[in-house]
């Protein structure tokens, strides 16, 4: 598999702690008794800004030119084997330590364990794995770089679809399928465009 998030064993101790002292609170004991609760993989977290989208569809630019770091990892949680949580940290900019800052019950943690076996099985090991985020639409995608700073992306799924709204498809592009940087960008833009613009003298105003 492509590697992710490089982070001090040390540190994923403290974190897992943190955790475990949260997860009574809000995790049903069914869940909380099905087994091992593991820490798996984490990855750093990336997001788009729409505007950003926008410049960089029209001026060609790389999507490494495009996200920015939000100083949070990503952190895969299972319960006896299956992936049904996902944990988000910060980390100190002085001792490197990660500190808990969210923590969630979600069916994302299954669709991003599906997302990470389809890496493991296709994906090249050089490559450096993020999670991209484009908060307008809650979109969540892997984002993949190799040495020579080619990127290629696989979207994942949205925050807060229900398993029966779940298809091939999220916002109109493919999930699990590796798309290079300019198909995607492009893809990307159609999916959130405004549904009308309106110009006026010399701006462009949008419309939604």
């Amino acid at each position: 598999m492509p590697y992710g998030a490089q982070i001090r064993p040390e540190s994923l101790e403290h974190l897992v702690q943190q955790i475990g002292e949260q997860l009574r609170h809000i995790a049903p004991p069914d869940l909380l008794n099905a087994g091992p609760i593991e820490l798996r993989e984490s990855f750093e977290v990336w997001a788009l800004g729409l505007d950003a989208l926008g410049h960089g569809v029209h001026s060609k630019r790389q999507i490494r030119q495009l996200a920015r770091p939000v100083d949070r990892w990503h952190h895969q949680l299972a319960f006896g084997g299956q992936a049904a949580a996902f944990a988000r940290s910060s980390s100190s900019p002085l001792t490197g330590e990660h500190q808990l800052e969210e923590l969630f019950l979600s069916p994302l943690a299954q669709e991003t364990d599906k997302a990470i076996g389809w890496l493991d099985e296709k994906a090249g090991a050089e490559e450096h794995v993020r999670l991209l985020i484009v908060p307008a639409c809650h979109l969540h995608v892997f984002w993949l770089e190799d040495d020579e700073l080619k990127s290629r992306l696989m979207v994942i799924d949205t925050t807060g679809s229900a398993p029966e709204e779940r298809s091939v498809t999220v916002l109109g592009l493919p999930r699990f399928q590796m798309q290079g940087e300019s198909e995607f960008l492009q893809d990307l833009s159609l999916a959130v465009a405004p549904a009308g613009v309106l110009l006026a003298g010399n701006r462009v105003l949008t419309r939604a």
